[in-house]
């Protein structure tokens, strides 16, 4: 049947909209989530969870390369997932396997996030940090060498999943080192969003808070934070470190894909949100005592949102 140019771009619209729509409604709930826990725990399973999803690449790998699971990748499972073996023994499509690997580590290592409501927000974040993307990078590239390269052993996980950190996501950019770099600008954006109130505001800053600033950026006075309005402010502070911090990321081309990361990490989301509520309790009474960044931070990591 002929179809047309115009009913192709069409139907290619539709769906675009459509998947921007899925990833609009995953987002929204996977910030809602992100906030039923505090930091450090969400932290802990996210860090176990990431390298989860790499073991469940990393069997893939082998099955896809072998034909199915080898007797060296059944002992791994035997003893990390002793009740799954029999499914690995019965199949040996390598997607029905990775599919059936998934569902029993959500189901087995993660239930706990699932009976508490926090399981896709787990999922959301853990499948998009550069540590994850590291090993997607990493297992196509052993997809293709293993294919053609039949080997007589393959690298344990503990092996495969070093190497896919030091994969590179960009030229001379790994994976580890990405992720440290989101990290970073991570925690300058909480620094900022401390400073938010105060930004814009015909008000003096603290003496802790001109202190923190002084020792973090000496070259940015007090000053420059009031005076000017609040958005004015604002970008001229992250512009300030952006440029005095990630300048080589910047000129290596690969910082909108920090930024991008960042807005999507889960400690971030969870640190706007405090701020917000910050933002709003602090302008209703500004005598109230200004917190240290140390102490900000901390209230940050440990806040949790109630839901009905």
């Amino acid at each position: 049947m002929f179809v047309s140019n115009e009913a192709r771009q069409k139907k290619t619209r539709r769906t675009t909209l459509i998947e921007t729509e899925v990833q609009r409604v995953a987002a929204n709930l996977a910030s809602e989530q992100v906030m039923r826990v505090s930091w450090k725990r969400f932290c802990k399973a996210h860090e176990e969870y990431t390298r989860w999803e790499a073991f469940v690449l990393w069997v893939t790998a082998i099955v896809e390369a072998e034909g199915g699971p080898s007797a060296s990748l059944l002992r791994v499972l035997r003893r990390h997932c002793a009740d799954f073996i029999e499914q690995a023994n019965q199949t040996r499509e390598p997607e029905l396997l990775a599919l059936r690997l998934h569902e029993w580590i959500q189901d087995r290592i993660f239930g706990y996030a699932k009976q508490e409501g926090w399981l896709d927000a787990l999922h959301f974040y853990g499948v998009r940090g550069p540590r994850c993307e590291g090993a997607w990078a990493y297992w196509e590239y052993c997809e293709r060498e293993w294919k053609d390269k039949r080997r007589p052993t393959y690298p344990g996980f503990e092996t495969w999943w070093r190497s896919a950190q030091n994969y590179n996501l960009f030229p001379k950019v790994t994976a580890a080192r990405a992720a440290h770099v989101v990290d970073t600008y991570v925690d300058w954006m909480a620094f900022a969003h401390w400073l938010r109130p105060l930004m814009g505001a015909n008000l003096k800053s603290p003496i802790e808070v001109a202190r923190e600033l002084q020792r973090r950026c000496p070259e940015f006075a007090p000053e420059q934070l009031t005076g000017r309005p609040k958005q004015e402010s604002w970008q001229s502070f992250v512009e300030h470190i952006e440029d005095r911090f990630f300048s080589k990321v910047n000129r290596q081309r690969w910082f909108d894909y920090v930024r991008e990361k960042t807005y999507n990490h889960p400690r971030h989301v969870r640190t706007i949100a405090y701020s917000d509520r910050w933002v709003q309790q602090w302008s209703s009474d500004p005598t109230l005592p200004y917190p240290r960044f140390p102490q900000w931070r901390q209230a940050a990591d440990d806040f949790i949102e109630k839901f009905p």
